[in-house]
């Protein structure tokens, strides 16, 4: 299901949300609205889950959501950074990935005796 976003661009299913950035000199006095479409059984979800407490309204569960995305998202990019510079500094291997099996073959078959 597509969704209309508060500036009138229609949002492409797959595509991330793209917002208009709000003025330099009302930045950080509104926040941004986007209006989502929801099938009926995920709009009496998010109802179920305000009236459940917790939240004052669906816009506050949504935004919720939205900020637990994010901070999974970045912690997901951190690590694979930190992954990725961790082979980095590990070098350059001369072996074959033949070679590094059955040597780590030999290493377990050493220590099972």
């Amino acid at each position: 299901m597509t969704g209309i976003f508060a500036h009138g661009a229609e949002r492409i299913p797959g595509e991330p949300a793209k917002l208009d950035p709000p003025s330099p000199s009302t930045y950080n006095r509104t926040m941004a609205q986007l209006h989502v479409a929801l099938s009926a059984d995920l709009e009496h979800y998010v109802d179920r889950r305000v009236a459940a407490g917790g939240y004052a309204d669906p816009a506050a569960f949504l935004r919720d959501l939205v900020e637990r995305d994010q901070h999974i998202y970045e912690a997901d990019v951190r690590r694979v950074r930190a992954l990725i510079q961790e082979g980095i500094d590990s070098g350059v291997l001369d072996a074959t990935p033949e070679e590094v099996l059955d040597d780590i073959i030999a290493g377990i078959s050493q220590q099972d005796g």
